[in-house]
């Protein structure tokens, strides 16, 4: 659920800050709108690390209970997954604004340039990291799933 709700999130966040022309007194839009964005590609990243970790947690344990995680352990895990969203969206609190004048009217285009890069930077990093562990996961739950298939052919 965390993943498609954040999935929507992210979209919203998107055309608030990216598809109209925002006048510079109306720049708090603009910060919302790439918060909000980055706060939920994060939280959604995250969020589909979790299914292939527990689909590997399911099949490693060999057996098709899906409930292998306790309470506690998953209000951990959306603890850490809200944590992390929020720090990576902290530094953006902070950052200043590229500014084009049209028509005597200044907008607000994109955050600073060293702003975008650090925070390109550190999604660019969050996406390496995720493609190498989920690759890795599904990898091993394909193992798993081999060996469980060849305990259950020779039980039969």
């Amino acid at each position: 659920i965390e993943s498609g709700v954040c999935g929507i999130l992210s979209v919203i966040g998107y055309v608030m800050c990216m598809r109209y022309p925002i006048r510079e007194e109306f720049s708090w839009i603009f910060r919302a709108g790439y918060v909000c964005n980055a706060f939920s590609v994060t939280a959604a990243t995250i969020a589909k690390f979790y299914m292939v970790l527990h689909r590997f947690v399911v099949m490693r344990s060999g057996t098709a209970v899906e409930e292998v995680w306790s309470t506690r352990m998953s209000l951990l895990l959306i603890a850490i997954l809200l944590i992390l969203s929020i720090a990576k969206c902290v530094p953006l609190l902070f950052c200043s604004y590229n500014r084009v004048t049209v028509n005597q009217v200044v907008l607000i285009t994109y955050f600073d340039n060293a702003c975008v890069s650090m925070d390109k930077n550190i999604t660019s990093a969050m996406y390496f990291t995720y493609s190498i562990a989920t690759i890795v996961l599904t990898v091993l739950t394909s193992r798993e799933l081999y060996k469980l298939s060849r305990n259950a052919e020779v039980g039969t």
